[in-house]
């Protein structure tokens, strides 16, 4: 288990930044009516997002350890009493990188 909330955040990042590139290609594969393609997607993608829950499942451990909620919502208050504005920074972009793959999702989704 980590010992900071925070540890896990860059590779959660380096991970939703991964994600969002592959969810651009089925994008472009969904366009494309590219059924091979898409099929090639798939187990990449359910890859990355089960090593996200691994990543967010420590990280919630980690917050239960600090005494705050185990879920998301335990980021801001741990933050507010035991992190850094480069932490606070890293959790952010974190939060615009899950903003932007959860939009993409949301369109990949209509089409």
């Amino acid at each position: 288990m980590p010992t900071s909330p925070i540890s896990t955040v860059s590779q959660e990042q380096q991970h939703v930044s991964s994600l969002i590139e592959l969810m651009k290609q089925e994008q472009q594969l969904l366009v494309a009516a590219d059924a091979d393609g898409l099929e090639q997607t798939t187990p990449r993608k359910n890859a990355l997002l089960q090593a996200l829950a691994d990543l967010s499942a420590q990280r919630h451990a980690a917050l239960l350890a600090a005494g705050c909620e185990g879920s998301e919502a335990g980021m801001e208050p741990w933050l507010a009493v035991s992190g850094t504005p480069e932490a606070r920074a890293q959790w952010e972009a974190l939060l615009v990188l899950g903003r932007e793959a959860k939009e993409l999702n949301r369109v990949n989704g209509m089409l």
